[in-house]
């Protein structure tokens, strides 16, 4: 199985849900993550792997957070079967 980390900077609050790849470098693995959810119990997060998750055409179960927990930096591991 083919994996990929993705690093993604996130907005809480936010008042759109959006995710588009980061302006800040020509890099393919950085993207932004715009949501409406609070970062409190995971929500920001799990908001955030939805998002990565459609964007790549997957269910959310092959989009794992390995780093960030309490940051607006955040790397994801996007499995593809």
């Amino acid at each position: 199985m083919k994996a990929l980390e993705v690093e993604v900077w996130v907005h809480p609050r936010a008042r759109r849900e959006a995710l588009q790849p980061s302006e800040a470098g020509e890099n393919p693995r950085r993207w932004e993550a715009w949501t409406p959810e609070p970062p409190h119990e995971g929500r920001a997060n799990e908001a955030v792997r939805r998002l990565l998750a459609k964007a790549f055409g997957l269910s959310p179960v092959y989009v794992e957070l390995l780093r960030g927990r309490t940051s607006r930096r955040k790397v994801f591991r996007v499995r593809f079967p």
